[in-house]
């Protein structure tokens, strides 16, 4: 990872997303912003379903990955079904 000379990385606030990418980029110093807009675009599938900003950062499996705690979250500013709102944006934009 550090041959690509990434700058920041932006990832998704779905849990698979943020597990990854604390993963992939744990020994990198380099700022990791969490944005609801990079997200699914089909949110009935379960995969897809995102939890509230509180629910993820209680959840105990992503506390105990190394970067979870650098995370920048001043982009996550809806608290409620940031999912819902952030597909219906995305679906407008692609019709």
């Amino acid at each position: 990872v550090a041959q690509w000379g990434c700058e920041a990385v932006f990832v998704s606030p779905l849990t698979r997303a943020l597990h990854t990418a604390c993963l992939a980029f744990e020994e990198q110093p380099i700022p990791m912003v969490v944005l609801p807009e990079l997200t699914e675009s089909w949110p009935e599938r379960s995969q897809n379903t995102g939890r509230t900003k509180q629910m993820i950062l209680d959840d105990p499996e992503l506390m105990r990955l190394k970067r979870f705690s650098t995370l920048t979250w001043e982009n996550m500013s809806l608290d409620g079904p940031w999912w819902e709102v952030c597909n219906r944006v995305v679906r407008r934009l692609m019709n």
